[in-house]
């Protein structure tokens, strides 16, 4: 199987909206959005917390949350 007959049967599926392709697609973006929700709801108001807020071992929360974002994501 070439890439070209590849590319033409993804073209395919999405042109035609193949009903398991739109199943897929909806639940990635279901599963992102609960994923976004999730981290909102937790993230924001820890994160204002921790950037007004004045308290021991913040320096090293904050370390330690920059170390986190450094790593890859997989």
């Amino acid at each position: 199987m070439g890439l070209g007959s590849i590319l033409s049967d993804t073209l395919r599926l999405i042109v035609t909206a193949d009903p398991d392709l739109m199943e897929i697609v909806a639940l990635t973006f279901k599963v992102s959005g609960v994923a976004l929700l999730f981290s909102s709801l937790l993230g924001i108001p820890l994160g204002a917390f921790l950037g007004l807020k004045r308290f021991i071992g913040r320096r090293l929360l904050i370390s330690l949350l920059y170390t986190g974002m450094g790593f890859p994501p997989v």
